[in-house]
C-alpha cells in the first residue's frame, strides 16, 4: 500500500488530519513514509481509529525531538585530549553554532511509529508540545509496548 492510498483511507475516518509532505516537500516528513501531524487532544482518538479500523496494531517506537537549539558548550570538554592541569579542563572552548537548515523552536516533538502487518505499511505520527506544561494522553490501553516507552 502506498502512502497516498493509506492517507486517503485515513482521511475518510479522520477528515481534518494534516499530512506532512506528500505532493509538496516538507522538512518534517519522514522520507518514504506517511507522516501525519496531530494535536495532543487528537492523538488518542486518531490512534484508536488507526488500530481498530485500519489495522495498525503494532507500536514500533515512541521517541522525541527537542527543537530548542544548539547547546552552549562552555564548561564541557571539547578537546579529544584534554589537559587536566588547565582550570577549564580543556582548551579551546567552542561557541554553540546553530546547524544550517534546522528550524529551532521552543517545543518538543513526540514521534510515534505504527505498523500494519496486513497492509505492510508504516505511519509516523508527530505531536508538537510546548516546552512548559507538556502533556499527552497515554496509549498504554491501546498498545502495551507504550508502557515502557512512555516512561522513557
Amino acid at each position: 500500500m502506498t502512502p497516498d492510498e493509506l492517507f486517503k483511507q485515513i482521511q475518510r475516518e479522520f477528515p481534518n488530519i494534516q499530512r506532512l509532505g506528500g505532493e509538496t516537500p516538507d522538512p518534517g516528513e519522514v522520507k518514504g513514509y506517511l507522516t501525519i501531524k496531530v494535536s495532543p487532544k487528537d492523538l488518542k482518538p486518531f490512534c484508536l481509529i488507526l488500530k481498530e479500523k485500519l489495522g495498525f496494531s503494532y507500536l514500533d517506537m515512541i521517541t522525541s525531538v527537542d527543537w530548542k537549539g544548539p547547546v552552549e558548550l562552555k564548561g564541557y570538554i571539547t578537546d579529544p585530549n584534554p589537559n587536566p592541569f588547565l582550570p577549564e579542563g580543556a582548551t579551546p572552548q567552542m561557541p554553540a553554532v546553530p546547524t544550517p537548515g534546522v528550524s529551532y523552536r521552543e517545543m518538543i516533538q513526540v514521534v510515534y511509529l505504527l505498523t500494519s502487518m496486513d497492509k505492510r505499511a508504516k505511519v509516523f505520527i508527530k505531536v508538537d508540545l510546548p516546552r512548559l506544561d507538556a502533556e499527552l494522553p497515554s496509549l498504554v490501553l491501546l498498545y502495551k509496548a507504550a508502557d515502557w516507552q512512555e516512561r522513557e
